[in-house]
């Protein structure tokens, strides 16, 4: 699965901040669930850091904190949003804080079905009515959709980054 990523985005020589195994055991416990494989994968092997200066999956130390925390941002981001009767993990469904990018745009996994099966929202960061993006793709597929220039969303077409980004050029990874 990740080897059509690795061929677009190299991965660093020695990933930093790789969890062990006894590490991603200790964060699903936490968390109560595993977490999705392809996020996984990316984690154990590209390690911490951001996509094209654009992109950053939250490091799982970091999911598993802010669910510890969630009350505090997502409580405000789902105000804003009260038509989509948003909810937070772990309620059935609910959001899970699971990566940003550079400008503080917030993605969430909606946490519908098993977790192979979530989907990524985008939140703008500038918290505007309907200023979130349903993505209904995985992490894996985002990446690998946006920087071969083939994601698309029927709903936003492929604007939902930044004008000023392109991912076709910007293919590399850089360490936290």
């Amino acid at each position: 699965m990740i080897e059509d990523l690795i061929q677009l985005v190299p991965p660093p020589v020695e990933p930093k901040n790789v969890p062990s195994a006894e590490e991603w055991a200790r964060y699903e416990a936490a968390l109560g669930c595993a977490f999705p494989s392809d996020y996984k994968q990316i984690i154990q092997t590209y390690g911490d850091g951001f996509f094209g200066e654009w992109i950053r999956l939250r490091h799982p130390r970091e999911i598993v904190d802010v669910c510890k925390r969630s009350g505090e941002f997502w409580s405000i981001v789902t105000e804003f949003w009260e038509e989509e009767k948003f909810v937070i993990y772990p309620e059935r469904g609910g959001l899970l804080a699971c990566g940003h990018d550079d400008g503080n745009s917030q993605f969430a996994w909606s946490t519908k079905g098993s977790p192979d099966q979530w989907t990524l929202i985008n939140f703008d960061n500038g918290f505007s009515e309907g200023s979130h993006v349903f993505l209904s793709v995985r992490w894996h597929e985002l990446l690998v959709g946006w920087f071969s220039g083939t994601i698309t969303n029927p709903e936003v077409g492929n604007q939902w980054y930044p004008e000023d980004i392109e991912p076709m050029q910007e293919r590399f990874f850089r360490q936290s």
